[in-house]
């Protein structure tokens, strides 16, 4: 039975893409912020689906220091097939964490150090998954990621830039397969707060469960709703992706490349 790993999977279309793949007979582990939606999820996945196999990690992304500790000790003795790195955040008044921008810190600077974390327990096969959105920026400055200048939508968007870029670093130094992909625009709990009820219902997303189910997805691509796609030129530039791992090194002490010498490809 593959093992899938969701964060974020309580609501949106982190908790639909869990609900398919416990009808195909995956297991699934549900990340979240909030124990009692956690249990509230399982229980709603059960009831439809009775013969489900979930799990749980209960991590807050906004106490980024204590994320190894808890997937550590959480996913000890499992092997994972799939990791898919859903969490999102948006900050609409100014908050810092650790004196870091509160967006960068939930959106960035834990799902690196949450996927750094689940490297270990990965198959040898297995899929790493950043789910990421098709209005990212086309161009940013790291130098001004923790600026007080920039509006909350223009962090979120750099974000979303951030991500993708790390998505083909893991690809580059992982064997994993690794890419990025905008499932397209529904309903959740982040869109309707921000933009309104304007999107797709997220029951009818399918996106995710497919490019999880598929065997022809490439490493190191950018997916917009299950199509290879063309991202903004600034995440293609090895410079822009070493300034980010460095920007990451500095606020996480995690050396990246130290800990991804034992995952170097063999090609």
């Amino acid at each position: 039975m593959k093992r899938v790993l969701i964060t974020g999977a309580t609501s949106g279309i982190g908790k639909q893409t869990a609900i398919l793949l416990c009808a195909k007979g995956y297991e699934v582990i549900i990340h979240g912020h909030n124990k009692s939606k956690i249990e509230l999820c399982i229980n709603e996945i059960k009831n439809k689906i009775p013969q489900a196999h979930l799990g749980s990690i209960y991590c807050e992304f906004d106490e980024y220091k204590s994320i190894t500790s808890i997937v550590q000790k959480e996913l000890s003795g499992q092997q994972i097939d799939v990791l898919v790195n859903n969490a999102s955040h948006i900050n609409k008044q100014r908050r810092e964490i650790d004196g870091i921008e509160a967006t960068f810190v939930e959106n960035v600077i834990s799902p690196f150090i949450f996927t750094c974390a689940v490297l270990p327990y990965l198959k040898p096969t297995g899929k790493i998954i950043f789910v990421t959105s098709n209005c990212h920026s086309n161009y940013l400055n790291l130098d001004l990621m923790n600026s007080m200048d920039h509006d909350y939508f223009q962090i979120y968007e750099n974000t979303k830039t951030c991500e993708i870029a790390l998505s083909i670093y893991f690809s580059e130094n992982t064997p994993f397969t690794c890419f990025s992909v905008h499932p397209g625009i529904y309903n959740s709990n982040l869109h309707n707060s921000y933009w309104g009820d304007c999107g797709i219902d997220s029951s009818e997303c399918n996106c995710l469960f497919n490019m999880i189910e598929s065997e022809e997805v490439e490493s190191g691509k950018y997916y917009d709703q299950c199509r290879i796609s063309i991202a903004a030129n600034q995440v293609y530039d090895k410079k822009f992706r070493k300034d980010l791992l460095l920007l990451l090194k500095e606020k996480t002490s995690i050396d990246s490349q130290a800990l991804l010498q034992s995952f170097s490809k063999a090609k």
